[in-house]
């Protein structure tokens, strides 16, 4: 995955496929169909799978959220729970693969400061070519790690 592909589409590593951000909803289901890849689709009509990303060894549940046929977010979490030094562990592994792609994160001082003195909280962003990016820790039901992908017009 280059710089590019994570601005404009998502690449599913374990299917070995590109998903356009720009892509229409019933395109993406018919996508999918044909190359049998298996997904969901919920009562509030969000787009359910799971697949590796960012060239990591790390199964990821993704959420395709939509707004009639655009889509308007992007989720993913490790399927895996993890807590204390193997989060952070992995949490680090998966900050590497993103700056790779999209360089250093555009937090500021603040945030930057708060990232070392709450490791439960660590947060970073992005905004580059008409998306941004969020990679972060949350503690909702237990700690959760989330990359979450916004697609800008």
């Amino acid at each position: 995955m280059n710089h590019k592909e994570l601005c404009s589409c998502l690449k599913l590593d374990s299917y070995d496929v590109e998903i356009s951000f720009s892509s229409p909803k019933t395109d993406i289901i018919g996508f999918f169909q044909e190359r049998n890849i298996p997904f969901d689709i919920s009562a509030d009509g969000k787009m359910a799978l799971k697949s590796r990303i960012l060239l990591l060894d790390i199964t990821f549940l993704i959420f395709l959220e939509f707004d009639g046929e655009k889509i308007i977010s992007v989720a993913m979490l490790p399927d895996r729970a993890l807590e204390g030094k193997a989060l952070y562990s992995r949490f680090s592994a998966i900050q590497k693969a993103i700056k790779k792609e999209l360089g250093s994160p555009d937090n500021g001082l603040l945030e930057s400061l708060m990232n070392c003195l709450v490791p439960d909280g660590r947060s970073s962003r992005w905004r580059r070519e008409g998306v941004t990016v969020k990679h972060f820790l949350r503690d909702r039901f237990g700690m959760e790690e989330i990359i979450y992908i916004e697609p800008c017009e």
